[in-house]
């Protein structure tokens, strides 16, 4: 009796002293439901160590899961690795001062529509290893088109084109005080694979943004710039034009500005840029510098979007490299003054390209065109 008393009193020691394996102690989890993000804005893929504890030598590799693993960002203490992928430069941040809390969780900044994803999460240190997954969802902030079809029986049919939103979105008809329509609407509303909704008010009013009626304000021009007879697009000359002096006018970068400002309210305009290879448009407020080289950045008063060769950016500082679809022969550039958001539509494929938040308006902002292409023509679309 003594002896298989002593034997079961060792045993309980024994069970009490051998460690446990680090890797049963500790669990990792995504997020149990996909997470949603808007197009150009920052979102966070969460990722929790449970319990929470920040253990020695612990490395973080985030990935994108597609055909293989693409590096996203990779952070090591040993070390002092902390770095984006090729692919994401400028664009993803851990939060290594959350790491005590477990929080393995990744920020990943202007978002394109690429990103739609599942993304693995891995950590690891010399003795155990942990990984999760989180799915991404890309929300496009989608141009919206409406269509007059004419006049139907005793109303007028229009028909509202928008495509690219995640999730799909409800149609809803607003009138111009407010109003909700949804009663005045004949119900026999159709919808195609590019999500054509046709409907028909037969009583109300209504209202609906135009493109804004503006002109190129030629005293700005690039002498290399000619400037049409309605001021509604511009061509690159090979040679300058005879132009007055201008202290307002461009001398080293070809570009001009629209006549116009606007200092409140929603604007929106398209551009034809299909015989150009080499451009940039957006917005600027009129301050800028107007003479030498110009730095096309939020912080010198631009907010702009660009083609180089095949290459399209956002101007940030640094340059946010854009990913399209397809190739547009039209943008559309979008402002509202009050919510401080440019955005900017690929009119060919009706997505989201690229949308600058937060914008620090310090005064009117005016149309901005500048086309490097020699021999080549940009056009202002009203229609």
């Amino acid at each position: 009796m003594a002896t298989w008393w002593w034997l079961c009193v060792c045993s309980l020691w024994f069970l009490l002293l051998m460690p446990c394996s680090l890797s049963e102690k500790f669990s990792l989890d995504g997020s149990p439901s996909p997470v949603v993000g808007v197009v150009g804005q920052d979102v966070v893929l969460p990722c929790q160590l449970s319990p929470p504890a920040r253990l020695p030598s612990m490395d973080v590799l985030w990935r994108k899961i597609e055909s293989g693993f693409i590096p996203v960002h990779e952070y090591s203490d040993e070390g002092s690795r902390d770095l984006p992928g090729e692919s994401y430069q400028n664009r993803t941040e851990l939060f290594p001062q959350e790491f005590s809390h477990g929080n393995i969780s990744l920020k990943l900044k202007q978002l394109q529509e690429a990103d739609a994803g599942t993304y693995h999460c891995f950590v690891k240190n010399p003795e155990w290893s942990q990984e999760a997954t989180t799915d991404l969802g890309i929300a496009a902030v989608a141009p919206v088109f409406i269509d007059v079809l004419g006049p139907q029986d005793q109303g007028i049919g229009l028909a509202c084109r928008t495509t690219g939103w995640f999730p799909k979105p409800e149609l809803q008809w607003v009138g111009k005080n407010g109003q909700n329509l949804s009663m005045e609407i004949v119900t026999n509303v159709t919808q195609d694979r590019e999500n054509l909704y046709s409907v028909v008010i037969t009583t109300g009013t209504w209202a609906v943004m135009p493109n804004e009626n503006f002109t190129l304000d030629a005293g700005t021009a690039h002498p290399n710039l000619s400037i049409s007879d309605d001021k509604k697009s511009l061509k690159h000359e090979a040679q300058p034009q005879n132009v007055p002096p201008n202290p307002e006018r461009f001398d080293l970068t070809v570009c001009v500005l629209g006549s116009e400002g606007f200092s409140s309210g929603e604007h929106s305009w398209a551009v034809d840029v299909s015989s150009s290879t080499d451009w940039d448009l957006g917005v600027a407020i009129k301050s800028i510098q107007r003479k030498g080289n110009l730095s096309l950045s939020p912080k010198e008063g631009f907010w702009v979007l660009g083609l180089s060769g095949r290459d399209y950016s956002a101007k940030t500082d640094p340059l946010t490299p854009v990913t399209v679809q397809k190739k547009p022969k039209k943008i559309r550039v979008y402002i509202s003054y009050e919510e401080k958001r440019v955005t900017f539509f690929n009119e060919t494929d009706k997505s989201v390209l690229f949308i600058f938040n937060d914008c620090l308006f310090s005064d009117a902002v005016y149309p901005f065109f500048k086309n490097s292409h020699k021999g080549t023509s940009m056009k202002i679309l009203f229609n």
